[in-house]
C-alpha cells in the first residue's frame, strides 16, 4: 500500500514501473559519482517513458558533467517543449549556457526560473554573476540580496540537521553543519546565531563527556 501511494504522488507518476525503477537506480549510482553508468539508466527511463521529465533532467545533468553540453541542451529542449515552465529543466538549460559563456541565452532560461520560483538561489546567483560581468551592478545586487534573504532559512535547516546528528552522537557531522553559520555570521539574524552557538556549546560539552 505504501509503495502504491508513493508511486501515485511521485511527480513523474505517469512513468511505468520499469522507467521509475531505472530512474531510481540511476540516481543511486549518480550519487556515488559514477555518472557514465548512471546515464545509462536515465536514458533507459526516458526510452521507456518519454513523458518522464525528471529523467530527462537527470540525463541532461549527466551529459553536462561528461562535457557533452550540446546533447544536454538537446535533451532539455525535448522536455521544455512539453513542459515549458518546468523549473529544473529551465535552470539546467540556463546553467549549461552560462558555462558555455552564452550569457544572453543563459539569462533567458534563468529568468523563466525566477518567474516560477523567485527564491531559486542557484538561478539568482548565476543571474547576479551575469549582470556583474555586464557591469549591471544594480541588477547584480538585487539578485545577490535575494540570496542573502534566504540564508536564514538555510541556516535554520543546518541547525536542525546539526541537532539530529548530535542526538545520534555524530558530533563532528553536527559541527560541520554549524560551520555554515559561522561562515555567514555577518548576514544572519541574531536569533539564528544565538540558536546555532547554543547548540554548538552543547555539542562541545556532550562530545567531551563521551
Amino acid at each position: 500500500m505504501i509503495v502504491n501511494i508513493f508511486l501515485l504522488v511521485f511527480q513523474g507518476c505517469d512513468s511505468d514501473g520499469n522507467a521509475l525503477e531505472y530512474y531510481e537506480k540511476g540516481k543511486n549510482i549518480y550519487s556515488s559519482q559514477n555518472v557514465d553508468e548512471a546515464l545509462l539508466y536515465f536514458e533507459k527511463a526516458v526510452s521507456d517513458d518519454p513523458e518522464f521529465k525528471q529523467a530527462y533532467v537527470m540525463a541532461a545533468k549527466s551529459y553536462f558533467y561528461l562535457n557533452r553540453e550540446k546533447t544536454a541542451l538537446d535533451t532539455l529542449d525535448k522536455v521544455l517543449k512539453k513542459y515549458p515552465a518546468y523549473v529544473d529543466a529551465n535552470f539546467w538549460a540556463g546553467k549549461v549556457y552560462y558555462f558555455l559563456n552564452e550569457h544572453d541565452r543563459a539569462e533567458e532560461y534563468l529568468l523563466r526560473v525566477i518567474d516560477e520560483d523567485s527564491n531559486h538561489i542557484d538561478a539568482r546567483y548565476l543571474l547576479g554573476d551575469i549582470y556583474l560581468k555586464r557591469g549591471d551592478h544594480a541588477r547584480a545586487l538585487l539578485n545577490y540580496s535575494v540570496i542573502e534573504a534566504n540564508l536564514d532559512i538555510i541556516a535554520l535547516a543546518k541547525i536542525r540537521k546539526g541537532e539530529i546528528f548530535a542526538i545520534a552522537g555524530q558530533y563532528e557531522k553536527a559541527a560541520h553543519e554549524l560551520s555554515f553559520i559561522d561562515r555567514n555570521k555577518q548576514v544572519l539574524e541574531l536569533q539564528v546565531l544565538d540558536e546555532a552557538y547554543n547548540l554548538l556549546s552543547k555539542i562541545e560539552i556532550d562530545g567531551e563527556s563521551d
